[in-house]
């Protein structure tokens, strides 16, 4: 691979990039409380290889096409430190991080580190946000990505792939917002789509959310609270 400074693009050889094209904040989103000031932002550390490689003239005009793909450490394990998926609160008077805790377990329960007894690792996988007065709750979607150059094929999934798709299962997780403390979870059917919104209805209040799409029925879920 090559190697460069900040915004080097890609060459024939490839380079590494982090947060990479899935990492970091992405179109998921954040949320702000306007009374406080403080944003809370979910983030995930995906390194991916980029290259360029000659296209088939062929099937197009241009001369060259890009691919990317993720890729593991040793064993299976990342290469860098976790978390791998986070939440951060940011003091936007201030600039500071308030505080920042993982989103889902992560590797804690690999075979190589189950006997260390770590805390929440977190993974690299899009959580979808919404702030309430005293909770956030984040949407966060299961692991499905091995599978996507298939389904943009329009290849169809069989039941045995499903099962795999949800094997690091989609959660609903709930954050005290003042200091990040995980409150409850929930295992969802399939990944959440997109931020979650609150509403009242009939003096109860609902977290509703879209699922699915290309990995499995579109729906929307809705959480009434008790």
């Amino acid at each position: 691979m090559d190697l460069g400074e900040l915004f080097t693009p890609p060459t024939e050889n490839g380079l590494m990039y982090l947060p990479g094209a899935l990492g970091g904040a992405n179109w998921h989103g954040a949320a702000v409380d306007p009374e406080t000031g403080i944003l809370y932002v979910p983030s995930m550390t995906f390194p991916v290889f980029f290259r360029i490689i000659k296209s088939d003239p062929s099937k197009t005009d241009a001369n060259y096409e890009w691919e990317n793909f993720g890729f593991p450490g040793p064993n299976g394990l990342p290469f860098l430190k976790p978390p791998y998926g986070r939440i951060t609160a940011i003091d936007m008077k201030e600039g500071n991080h308030i505080w920042q805790s993982p989103m889902g377990e992560g590797p804690r329960n690999h075979p190589l580190l189950k006997d260390l007894n770590l805390p929440r690792l977190g993974w690299n996988l899009r959580g979808s946000p919404v702030l309430t007065k005293t909770l956030l709750f984040i949407g966060q979607e299961g692991k499905y990505w091995e599978y996507v150059p298939a389904l943009v094929g329009g290849a169809k999934l069989t039941e045995v792939q499903t099962q795999e798709i949800i094997k690091f299962d989609p959660k609903m997780q709930v954050f005290d917002k003042e200091n990040g403390e995980l409150i409850f979870e929930l295992e969802l059917p399939l990944n959440v789509t997109g931020a979650p919104m609150t509403y009242m209805a009939n003096g109860k209040q609902y977290i509703a959310f879209a699922v699915g799409g290309s990995i499995g029925p579109a729906k929307i879920i809705a959480l009434g609270l008790k």
